[in-house]
Protein backbone atom coordinates (compact mmCIF):
# COMPACT_ATOMS: atom_id res chain seq x y z
CA UNK A 1 0.00 0.00 0.00
CA UNK A 2 1.33 3.56 -0.97
CA UNK A 3 2.19 5.23 1.82
CA UNK A 4 3.41 9.00 2.49
CA UNK A 5 6.81 10.34 2.73
CA UNK A 6 5.21 10.84 6.46
CA UNK A 7 4.47 7.54 6.90
CA UNK A 8 0.72 7.95 7.07
CA UNK A 9 -1.34 5.86 5.01
CA UNK A 10 -2.56 8.10 1.77
CA UNK A 11 -5.82 7.27 -0.42
CA UNK A 12 -5.61 7.24 -4.31
CA UNK A 13 -8.50 10.05 -5.12
CA UNK A 14 -10.31 8.92 -8.00
CA UNK A 15 -12.59 11.55 -9.92
CA UNK A 16 -16.24 10.73 -8.92
CA UNK A 17 -18.22 9.32 -12.04
CA UNK A 18 -21.84 9.66 -11.78
CA UNK A 19 -23.43 6.20 -12.22
CA UNK A 20 -26.03 6.09 -15.61
CA UNK A 21 -29.67 4.99 -14.17
CA UNK A 22 -32.64 5.12 -12.50
CA UNK A 23 -32.42 4.96 -8.37
CA UNK A 24 -35.34 3.03 -6.70
CA UNK A 25 -37.00 5.94 -5.89
CA UNK A 26 -37.84 6.87 -9.16
CA UNK A 27 -38.38 3.15 -10.46
CA UNK A 28 -40.99 2.64 -7.98
CA UNK A 29 -42.71 6.13 -8.80
CA UNK A 30 -43.23 5.19 -12.35
CA UNK A 31 -44.33 2.22 -11.36
CA UNK A 32 -47.33 3.91 -9.27
CA UNK A 33 -47.88 6.17 -12.02
CA UNK A 34 -48.30 3.13 -14.78
CA UNK A 35 -50.75 1.09 -11.98
CA UNK A 36 -52.84 4.34 -11.54
CA UNK A 37 -52.71 4.52 -15.54
CA UNK A 38 -53.71 0.45 -15.94
CA UNK A 39 -56.90 1.01 -13.19
CA UNK A 40 -58.56 3.57 -14.94
CA UNK A 41 -57.86 2.30 -18.15
CA UNK A 42 -59.38 -1.45 -16.94
CA UNK A 43 -62.53 1.19 -15.42
CA UNK A 44 -63.08 2.58 -19.21
CA UNK A 45 -63.14 -0.76 -21.16
CA UNK A 46 -65.56 -2.79 -18.39
CA UNK A 47 -67.88 0.10 -18.08
CA UNK A 48 -71.22 -1.24 -19.70
CA UNK A 49 -73.09 1.31 -21.64
CA UNK A 50 -76.77 0.57 -22.57
CA UNK A 51 -76.34 -0.50 -25.83
CA UNK A 52 -74.01 -3.23 -23.98
CA UNK A 53 -77.09 -4.28 -21.69
CA UNK A 54 -79.24 -4.35 -25.01
CA UNK A 55 -77.00 -6.38 -26.78
CA UNK A 56 -76.01 -8.97 -23.76
CA UNK A 57 -80.30 -9.54 -23.18
CA UNK A 58 -81.44 -10.34 -26.43
CA UNK A 59 -78.59 -12.51 -27.49
CA UNK A 60 -78.85 -14.64 -24.23
CA UNK A 61 -82.76 -14.82 -25.63
CA UNK A 62 -81.63 -16.10 -28.68
CA UNK A 63 -79.42 -18.28 -27.11
CA UNK A 64 -81.78 -19.76 -24.81
CA UNK A 65 -84.86 -19.67 -27.75
CA UNK A 66 -82.12 -21.73 -30.16
CA UNK A 67 -81.37 -24.47 -27.03
CA UNK A 68 -85.17 -24.92 -26.35
CA UNK A 69 -85.50 -25.72 -30.16
CA UNK A 70 -82.76 -28.51 -30.02
CA UNK A 71 -84.67 -29.35 -26.80
CA UNK A 72 -87.93 -30.00 -28.54
CA UNK A 73 -86.58 -32.08 -31.33
CA UNK A 74 -84.58 -34.53 -28.77
CA UNK A 75 -87.34 -34.84 -26.48
CA UNK A 76 -90.31 -34.67 -28.67
CA UNK A 77 -92.21 -31.65 -26.56
CA UNK A 78 -93.57 -28.63 -27.58
CA UNK A 79 -92.09 -25.52 -26.05
CA UNK A 80 -93.17 -21.52 -25.87
CA UNK A 81 -91.77 -18.27 -25.06
CA UNK A 82 -94.11 -15.85 -23.25
CA UNK A 83 -93.09 -12.37 -23.14
CA UNK A 84 -93.93 -9.29 -21.01
CA UNK A 85 -93.03 -5.77 -21.81
CA UNK A 86 -90.34 -6.26 -19.50
CA UNK A 87 -89.25 -10.16 -19.27
CA UNK A 88 -89.76 -13.70 -20.58
CA UNK A 89 -90.53 -16.99 -19.36
CA UNK A 90 -90.43 -20.74 -21.14
CA UNK A 91 -93.20 -22.95 -20.76
CA UNK A 92 -93.67 -26.57 -21.21
CA UNK A 93 -97.11 -27.97 -23.34
CA UNK A 94 -98.33 -30.65 -20.76
CA UNK A 95 -101.68 -32.08 -22.09
CA UNK A 96 -103.72 -29.18 -23.24
CA UNK A 97 -102.26 -26.42 -20.53
CA UNK A 98 -99.22 -24.78 -20.73
CA UNK A 99 -96.60 -24.74 -17.41
CA UNK A 100 -93.87 -22.46 -16.90
CA UNK A 101 -90.70 -23.92 -16.51
CA UNK A 102 -90.02 -23.17 -12.71
CA UNK A 103 -87.64 -25.81 -11.61
CA UNK A 104 -85.05 -25.20 -14.43
CA UNK A 105 -82.63 -22.87 -13.82
CA UNK A 106 -81.27 -22.71 -17.37
CA UNK A 107 -84.86 -22.01 -18.67
CA UNK A 108 -85.84 -20.13 -15.48
CA UNK A 109 -87.90 -16.29 -15.97
CA UNK A 110 -85.86 -13.40 -16.44
CA UNK A 111 -86.51 -9.72 -16.46
CA UNK A 112 -85.09 -7.18 -18.30
CA UNK A 113 -83.14 -4.46 -16.11
CA UNK A 114 -85.18 -1.21 -15.31
CA UNK A 115 -85.96 1.43 -18.21
CA UNK A 116 -85.16 -1.57 -20.75
CA UNK A 117 -88.68 -3.24 -22.99
CA UNK A 118 -89.44 -5.30 -25.28
CA UNK A 119 -91.58 -5.07 -28.35
CA UNK A 120 -93.11 -7.82 -30.12
CA UNK A 121 -94.50 -8.64 -34.11
CA UNK A 122 -96.60 -11.76 -35.15
CA UNK A 123 -97.08 -11.49 -38.88
CA UNK A 124 -95.71 -8.31 -39.26
CA UNK A 125 -98.43 -7.31 -36.79
CA UNK A 126 -97.17 -5.13 -33.12
CA UNK A 127 -98.93 -6.93 -30.21
CA UNK A 128 -99.18 -5.12 -27.21
CA UNK A 129 -97.55 -6.79 -24.29
CA UNK A 130 -98.23 -6.47 -20.81
CA UNK A 131 -95.90 -5.46 -17.99
CA UNK A 132 -94.78 -8.66 -16.19
CA UNK A 133 -97.24 -9.76 -13.95
CA UNK A 134 -97.82 -12.98 -12.08
CA UNK A 135 -100.71 -14.84 -13.01
CA UNK A 136 -102.62 -17.79 -11.95
CA UNK A 137 -102.59 -21.32 -13.22
CA UNK A 138 -106.06 -20.57 -14.43
CA UNK A 139 -106.01 -16.92 -16.54
CA UNK A 140 -102.46 -18.33 -17.68
CA UNK A 141 -102.77 -17.63 -21.79
CA UNK A 142 -101.06 -19.65 -24.63
CA UNK A 143 -96.86 -18.33 -25.12
CA UNK A 144 -96.62 -16.06 -27.86
CA UNK A 145 -93.86 -17.86 -29.78
CA UNK A 146 -94.14 -21.53 -30.37
CA UNK A 147 -90.96 -24.14 -30.22
CA UNK A 148 -92.37 -27.39 -31.88
CA UNK A 149 -90.32 -30.68 -31.76
CA UNK A 150 -90.55 -30.41 -35.62
CA UNK A 151 -88.29 -27.95 -35.72
CA UNK A 152 -90.80 -25.01 -36.58
CA UNK A 153 -91.05 -21.99 -34.94
CA UNK A 154 -93.54 -19.08 -34.51
CA UNK A 155 -92.61 -16.17 -36.95
CA UNK A 156 -92.10 -13.53 -35.19
CA UNK A 157 -89.93 -10.47 -34.81
CA UNK A 158 -88.91 -9.40 -31.13
CA UNK A 159 -87.18 -5.74 -30.31
CA UNK A 160 -85.83 -4.80 -27.29
CA UNK A 161 -84.94 -1.25 -25.97
CA UNK A 162 -84.09 1.14 -23.61
CA UNK A 163 -84.84 4.44 -22.79
CA UNK A 164 -81.34 5.67 -22.04
CA UNK A 165 -80.20 5.01 -26.13
CA UNK A 166 -82.13 5.47 -29.60
CA UNK A 167 -80.18 1.72 -30.71
CA UNK A 168 -81.72 -1.06 -30.55
CA UNK A 169 -81.64 -4.73 -30.96
CA UNK A 170 -84.09 -6.75 -33.13
CA UNK A 171 -84.32 -10.92 -32.92
CA UNK A 172 -86.13 -12.49 -35.64
CA UNK A 173 -87.42 -16.03 -35.99
CA UNK A 174 -88.74 -17.77 -39.32
CA UNK A 175 -90.98 -20.66 -39.52
CA UNK A 176 -88.34 -23.13 -40.80
CA UNK A 177 -86.55 -22.50 -36.57
CA UNK A 178 -83.69 -19.67 -38.33
CA UNK A 179 -83.15 -17.02 -35.85
CA UNK A 180 -81.21 -14.12 -37.15
CA UNK A 181 -80.08 -11.35 -34.38
CA UNK A 182 -79.58 -7.91 -36.14
CA UNK A 183 -78.37 -4.65 -34.49
CA UNK A 184 -77.21 -2.13 -32.99
CA UNK A 185 -79.98 -0.46 -34.80
CA UNK A 186 -80.59 3.27 -35.01
CA UNK A 187 -84.55 5.27 -35.07
CA UNK A 188 -83.78 5.24 -39.37
CA UNK A 189 -83.56 1.93 -39.51
CA UNK A 190 -86.88 0.82 -37.42
CA UNK A 191 -90.08 0.75 -39.52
Amino acid sequence: MPTSATGTWSRQLRPVRRQSGFTLLELLAVLVIIGILATFAVISVTREGPEDVLYREIARLDTLIRMLGEESILQDRQFGVSLSRDGYAFEILDGASWLELIDDPLYRARSLPGGFHFELSLDDKALSLAAGESQGEDERPAPQIFVLSSGELTPFELTVRSDKTESYFRLSGDLLGRLTLEGPLGVEDFP
